[in-house]
């Protein structure tokens, strides 16, 4: 009997899943192709020249033909230097700075306009070389005093000149108030009016509060130099103090008392058409009394009643406020003792809610002395201001009883 060939049955192996490929690393080239990109969309906008162009920058060809015109009264007929203006713009937007002030300086032997050196005052600090940037914007003033353009430049430069710190020696050029060589107090300063014209301009801060006396003092250096000052605020507002010392040789000393931690500006020059080297000093004088600041009822100082205090008026702005409790009912007298040749007092007196009360400004004469009574309430306290007649200024004594 024949048995049945036995059929063979594969096993069928298990399939395997199929083959993952990661894809972190993908991930990886993505985020770094990303940041690449980003980096150098950063940078190329960073490094390629600004479509607004530098600030302060002019651009404007026809300003060549504008300025020169009104320079030398005739028009400008040569095309070059109007070329070369534009040129010289376009060497700027691609950050070729050396090669726009060279074509810049090409343009002054044929038209020595003031924006010619407004740009390349703009370039000099572009390459941060403040120096020759302040000598460009000056040659831009010598064209004309109060040229737009450059001053709001100088404006824009401010804290870098700043930056340089005060000096000891006069820094050309200073010639003009936005030019002003930093100084410090107490720090003598050599200098020279080197030309006839010349102005040296220095630029200090007044100390803080309370208000104080400086002294503005010319050590003369030279025999023909005649010093003369006078004081602007940084807007080129002259502020009234002004002097001269009338003869060669002579020393010059000028007191002011501006408001604390205010900007000025000294400009300094030879009158009389003088030039010659001096020695530039501002000292404090600390010439107010202990009681200061005083100068406005809401600062009145607290004073005994009965005891005398010394204090002074220190110029004809200055004014002392003092504030005493009322001991007891009845009448009060301020007494002002002068002791001074030179002051003519005034009191006026104020109730507790700081409304006028008593006024005495009886005396017109230098070195009086002043007296004014009023009735008070126990307890309550009152305000005394004592200020100078005729913008006086001198020392005193005041005595509430």
């Amino acid at each position: 009997m024949a048995f049945p060939q036995p059929v063979l049955i594969r096993k069928r192996r298990p399939r395997r899943p199929p083959r993952r490929i990661p894809l972190w690393p993908f991930g990886i080239v993505l985020l770094v192709a990303a940041v690449a990109g980003m980096v150098w969309t950063v940078m190329s906008r960073l490094t390629r020249p600004s479509r607004q162009g530098l600030p302060g920058y002019l651009t404007d060809d026809r300003i060549i033909e504008r300025e020169y015109a009104r320079l030398y009264n005739h028009q400008l007929t040569d095309p070059l230097p109007r070329e070369d203006f534009r040129y010289a713009a376009e060497l700027a937007a691609r950050a070729d700075y050396p090669g726009a002030m060279a074509v810049l300086e090409r343009i002054t032997r044929k038209a020595a306009v003031p924006a010619i050196y407004n740009n390349l005052g703009v370039l000099y600090l572009r390459q941060n070389d403040v120096a020759r940037a302040m000598h460009a914007f000056r040659e831009a003033f010598a064209r004309d005093g109060d040229y737009q353009p450059a001053r709001a430049n100088l404006l824009r430069m401010q804290p870098m000149l700043d930056a340089v710190g005060a000096v000891t020696r006069e820094v050309e050029p200073n010639d003009y108030y936005l030019l002003a060589n930093v100084i410090s107090l107490d720090r003598p300063v050599d200098a020279e009016v080197s030309a006839i014209g010349d102005t040296d301009c220095f630029r200090f801060e007044a100390p803080p509060a309370p208000r104080d006396m400086l002294s503005l003092e010319i050590e003369n250096l030279s025999p023909a130099l005649i010093p003369a000052l006078s004081v602007f605020d940084t807007s080129d507002r002259f502020l009234g103090w002004t002097k001269d010392a009338r003869q060669p040789g002579r020393p010059l000393t000028q007191r002011i008392a501006p408001a604390p931690k205010t900007t000025l500006i000294v400009h300094v020059w030879g009158a009389y058409k003088t030039v010659g080297k001096y020695r530039f000093t501002i000292k404090p004088l600390k010439a107010f009394d202990r009681y200061e600041p005083n100068d406005d009822i809401l600062n009145a100082t607290r004073v005994p009643v009965g005891q005398p205090i010394d204090a002074n008026i220190m110029d004809g702005a200055d004014t002392d406020f003092y504030s005493f409790v009322a001991p007891q009912a009845g009448l009060v007298r301020v007494e002002i003792q002068n002791r001074s040749a030179t002051l003519i007092p005034a009191v006026t007196i104020f109730s507790p809610d700081r409304r006028a009360l008593a006024f005495a400004a009886d005396t017109r004469a230098a070195g009086a002395n002043l007296t004014r009574g009023f009735q008070a309430a126990p307890g309550q306290v009152y305000y005394v201001q004592v200020w100078p007649q005729a913008k006086t200024a001198g020392e005193y004594s005041m005595t509430i009883r």
